[in-house]
C-alpha cells in the first residue's frame, strides 16, 4: 500500500494516543515527612534535607540548654534523620518515574543489493506495561508513605534518644552537689568518731564503720561524675556538637501529670505510631507488586506499527508477544504473594509490640510516678521534720552531733532518691510519647496538675519555680536547676 493520506492518518492516530495516555497520567503524590515530625516533635525543629554532609560540630549557644531546645537542636542536625528524608527523596523519585509511560521504540532498517534499496520501519509500544501503570503506581506511591513513615520513626527515635540522655545527664548534674554534701557529713561523722576513740568514748569499730561508709560515698561520687561525664558526651553528639564544651544547666519536670487510660494510649499508638504505619505502607505495596506478577510474563508485549518500502510502501500493524514455555510466570507469582504474606504478618507483629511498647511505658509511668510522689510527699517531709527535730533536741543538750549527721545524711538520700526518681520518671514518659507516637500527640493523653507553683517564673535566684507552659512543648512544665 502507498505511504499516503491513510497510512499518516493511522500514524498520526498512534501518536495521538500515546500523547493522549501521557495527559491521563495521575499527578505525582506529595508525602514529605518535615511538616509531620515537626508537628509530632512539640517543639517544631527547624527540619530541611541538606544536600551536602552536615558539619561535624556545630555550635550550640548559652549554657541554659533547656530539653525543648535540645529537642530541636538533635532533630535538625541528626544525620540518620537526614539519611531518612534522602530516602524518602529517592521513594518520591522512584513515584515520579511510575507514572511516566515507556518510551516507544522505533526501529529503522536499511539494506542494499541488487535493485533499489529496501526500507524498514517499525514503531512499537509496551503496551501491557501501559495497562500496568495504575498498579506500578500505586505500589510507588506506597513505598513512598512507607519510607516517609520510616523517617518519622527515625525522629522519634532521636527524640526518645534525647530526651533519654538528657534526664540522664541532667540527674548526674544535679546527684554531684547532694553526694558531695553526704560526703562532708560522712567525714564529719569520721572526724568524731576519731575525737571519741581519743577521749575513750568510743572503740576503733566506730571510727572503721564511719571510714567505710566515707570510702562507700567517694566511690560512688566517682562513680556518678564518671557518668555525668559519658551522658553530657552523649548529650552533646545527639545536638551535633560532639566536641563543645558541655558545662549545660538544665531544666526538670517539678510536676508529675496524669496520664488517660492505658486502652486510650493503645488506641491512639495503633493509629499513629510510624512504625505500624510503614509496615502497613509496606504491604499495600508488595501487594500491589503480586497483582502485577500475574501480568510478569507478559511484560515484554509490543503492539505497533511496521513499514516497509521495496518498489513500493508497505504498512500494516505488527505484535508481538513472548511464548510462555520456559517461563510462565509462576514462579514470580508466587515470590511476590509470599513477600505481601510476610509483609502480613509483620504488620501484626508490628500492632503487638506497639502495644506491648505502650503497656510497658504506661505502668512503668505510672509506677515511677507513683513512686516519686511517695518520696515528695512522705519521705522529703518526713526526713526534713526529723532533721529539724533532731537538730532541736541537740541544741536542748538531749542528742550528740551524730544524730544530727546522721539525720543529714538521709535527708540528702532522700533527696538524691527525689532526683534518681525524676530521671527515671523522665526516661518513662519519653519512652511512653514515643510508643505512642511522638510528644505532641501523647501531650492530649497527659493531664497536667495545676496548683501555685505552676504560675511562678523560674529563673536563677529560685531554681525550684515552676512554670506553666503549653502541653505541646516537652516536658509540659519545666524548672530550672543551677550547678
Amino acid at each position: 500500500m502507498p505511504l499516503d493520506t491513510a497510512y499518516r492518518g493511522r500514524l498520526a492516530v498512534a501518536l495521538t494516543l500515546s500523547v493522549l495516555l501521557q495527559g491521563c497520567q495521575t499527578s505525582p503524590l506529595r508525602s514529605d515527612p518535615v511538616p509531620d515530625i515537626q508537628v509530632r516533635s512539640g517543639v517544631d525543629p527547624q527540619l530541611r534535607l541538606h544536600n551536602c554532609e552536615l558539619p561535624i560540630d556545630q555550635a550550640v549557644d548559652g549554657e541554659y540548654l533547656p530539653l525543648e531546645r535540645a529537642v530541636a537542636l538533635a532533630v535538625e542536625r541528626a544525620p540518620d534523620l537526614q539519611a531518612a528524608l534522602a530516602r524518602t527523596r529517592l521513594a518520591a523519585a522512584e513515584a515520579d518515574q511510575s507514572r511516566k509511560l515507556p518510551n516507544p521504540v522505533l526501529d529503522f532498517i536499511l539494506r542494499w543489493g541488487p535493485g533499489k534499496p529496501q526500507f524498514e520501519i517499525s514503531f512499537a509500544h509496551a503496551f501491557v506495561q501501559v495497562l500496568q501503570m495504575p498498579r506500578r503506581t500505586s505500589a510507588a506511591d506506597n513505598r513512598l508513605r512507607e519510607t516517609a513513615a520510616g523517617a518519622i520513626a527515625t525522629a522519634l527515635d532521636v527524640i526518645e534518644e534525647t530526651q533519654t540522655a538528657y534526664a540522664e545527664a541532667r540527674a548526674d548534674a544535679a546527684s554531684i552537689p547532694v553526694l558531695e554534701a553526704r560526703l562532708a557529713v560522712a567525714r564529719k561523722l569520721e572526724d568524731l568518731a576519731r575525737s571519741r576513740v581519743e577521749a575513750g568514748e568510743a572503740t576503733s569499730t566506730d571510727v572503721s564503720i564511719a571510714r567505710s561508709q566515707v570510702s562507700a560515698i567517694t566511690v560512688e561520687l566517682e562513680s556518678v561524675k564518671r557518668q555525668a561525664e559519658h551522658h553530657r558526651l552523649h548529650l552533646a553528639r545527639l545536638v551535633g556538637a560532639p566536641s563543645s564544651p558541655t558545662r549545660w544547666r538544665f531544666s526538670t519536670p517539678p510536676t508529675i501529670p496524669e496520664t488517660a487510660a492505658e486502652s486510650q494510649w493503645i488506641s491512639v499508638a495503633l493509629s499513629h505510631q510510624p512504625n505500624i504505619l510503614e509496615a502497613r505502607w509496606r504491604l499495600a505495596s508488595l501487594e500491589d507488586v503480586a497483582a502485577l506478577a500475574a501480568w510478569s510474563v507478559w511484560e515484554q508485549s509490543t503492539l505497533g506499527a511496521d513499514a516497509q518500502r521495496d518498489d513500493a510502501w508497505f504498512v500494516g500493524p505488527s505484535f508481538s508477544v513472548p511464548i510462555p514455555i520456559f517461563d510462565d510466570g509462576s514462579a514470580a507469582r508466587v515470590g511476590a504473594t509470599a513477600a505481601a504474606l510476610e509483609a502480613r504478618h509483620k504488620l501484626t507483629a508490628a500492632a503487638r509490640t506497639a502495644i506491648q511498647d505502650v503497656r510497658d511505658a504506661w505502668n512503668s509511668y505510672a509506677s515511677v510516678g507513683r513512686g516519686l510522689r511517695t518520696v515528695r510527699d512522705d519521705l522529703l517531709p518526713t526526713q526534713r521534720q526529723r532533721r529539724l527535730l533532731v537538730e532541736e533536741s541537740y541544741r536542748a543538750g538531749q542528742l550528740d552531733i551524730t544524730a544530727v549527721d546522721l539525720a543529714e545524711q538521709d535527708l540528702r538520700a532522700a533527696e538524691l532518691q527525689e532526683l534518681q526518681s525524676e530521671r527515671d520518671l523522665w526516661i518513662a514518659r519519653a519512652k511512653l510519647e514515643r510508643a505512642a507516637g511522638g510528644p505532641s500527640i501523647a501531650a492530649g493523653l497527659m493531664k497536667l496538675r495545676t496548683g501555685p507553683a505552676a504560675a511562678t517564673t523560674p529563673g536563677r535566684d529560685n531554681p525550684s519555680a515552676a512554670t506553666a507552659m503549653s502541653p505541646a512543648q516537652l516536658p509540659p512544665n519545666m524548672k530550672e536547676i543551677t550547678r
